[in-house]
Parts: structure tokens; sequence; C-alpha cells
């Protein structure tokens, strides 16, 4: 899990899918945002293959990726009130190709997405409908967020191919494990632990205030809930020098 690329990307991701099963209850409890992923890096990088062999087998997700250049508004909606746990992953972010209305659209999901923010929809009775945004989201593409307020609003991960080349044997021999089995045992060793419990591990991991620290503590509390879940099994796994790196490295972002 946390050799199939550098230790920092790793990290990073597994850290961001073991949170994902606690990440409603803290929100509903009280109220703490959840981080988008954004990976990004030059083609061949290994992106788009590391969610397609690493993230969505971990949820049994086997939907095909989305292209953030063909959704739509009110796709945009739709998707993101259909779950609050299982990642939509967005493919093929390309800023430098969108014209203005796509770009303003996607900042508008992200923010939507990171607030948990409810839209209006009108329906064919003359009724209305809300969706609640409870998504999680993935967005992949060779160039990250520019715009400040995304960036303070997701997860960084920038994966090179020249780093990643190294680790191919690595994620190959990954991608080859029942990697549904473990995120299946994970989600229910999360339900096991108490509400105070999960808050507990969130506020160890919290050092200041501000949405870059809280992306950073959400998932460091995942590393930490893999940890724990790890030393159920009577198997030691030291995540410390992990989240460090973690920590360092959203920062610089």
């Amino acid at each position: 899990l946390f050799r199939f690329n550098e230790p920092s990307v790793c990290g990073t991701i597994v850290g961001w899918m073991c949170s994902l099963f606690i990440k409603q209850r803290l929100y509903e409890l009280h109220s703490i945002r959840f981080p988008v992923l954004m990976i990004h890096g030059q083609a061949g990088s290994g992106k788009s293959e590391t969610a397609r062999h690493v993230i969505q087998p971990f949820f049994g997700d086997i939907s095909a990726m989305l292209r953030v250049d063909d959704i739509t508004s009110f796709a945009f909606t739709a998707l993101g009130s259909s779950s609050n746990m299982f990642p939509l992953i967005y493919d093929e972010y390309k800023p430098a190709l969108f014209d203005n209305s796509k770009i303003k659209l996607v900042s508008k999901m992200i923010r939507g997405l990171y607030d948990n923010e409810s839209s209006m929809r009108g329906q064919k009775d003359l009724s209305t409908r809300e969706f609640k945004i409870f998504a999680p989201a993935v967005v992949i593409g060779e160039s990250g967020f520019e715009e400040p307020a995304l960036r303070e609003r997701s997860a960084d991960v920038f994966v090179s191919k020249v780093d990643g080349v190294k680790f191919l044997d690595n994620f190959l021999e990954l991608a080859k494990t029942p990697l549904t089995k473990l995120g299946n045992a994970l989600l229910n060793f999360t339900l096991s632990l108490s509400d105070e419990k999960i808050f507990e591990l969130f506020k160890n991991n919290m050092k200041d205030s501000g949405r870059v620290r809280n992306n950073i503590a959400m998932i460091n509390t995942g590393l930490d809930l893999l940890a724990l879940f790890y030393e159920s099994q009577s198997e030691e796994l030291d995540l410390e020098v992990v989240k460090d790196l973690v920590d360092k490295t959203q920062i610089e972002v």
C-alpha cells in the first residue's frame, strides 16, 4: 500500500481513501469538511491507472470513470448527491482547453463538494427538489488547481513519470491483491468505533486552524484508522513517518 509510488503520494492517497469511511460522521457531528483529491502529473505518469487499480478496487467500484469535459451542470449535481462514500472519479481535467463556463462549472463543483452545498432543481410538475452534495471526488489531470480557493479545498498529489517507473513492479503486485476485501474489512472496523473515538483521532491530528490543516488532519486520521485496524488483527503498522510526509508535502503545495 505504501510502495506503489513515492511514500508521500501513497500516504496521501491511502489516507484519503481510508478517511472516506468516517467523513460523513465527522461532518454530521462537527461540520468537518472533506477535501477533493487532485491527482496530477505529466502524460503517462500513472494517474488514471492509480484510480483504476487502487482507488476504485478499494471500494469495490467497477463503474467507468467520468470525463470532466463531458459533464453538465445537472449531471454534476445529480452525481454529487448520489453517494456519501463512493468517490466520483473525474478524469481529463484540462483547464487550458476549457472555456470560461466549464472552468466556472468545475470551480463551483469543487466548492460544492467541499462545503456540502445543496442545489435546488425544478421538476416537470413545477415542484422543486433539493439535491444535497455529499459525494467525495477525485479529479485527475495533467495540471493541478491554480485557483487558491480550490487548492485550499483539495488534497494535492503530484505523480512523476520518472519516479513512478521505479515503483512499477510494486504497483503491478498491488493491483493483483484483493483490495476490495481490505476496504470492506476496514469499513466494518470503522463502524465498530464510537463517534467520540473517531473525533478524538481527528482532534489529535489537527495541529492548527484553517482548511489546509483540516485536510491534512482528515488524511492522517485515515492513516490512523488503518493502523488501528491492523492492530486489531495483531499486526503492527507504524505510519508516523508517512503522516509527517503527508503534512510536509501538503503544506508545501
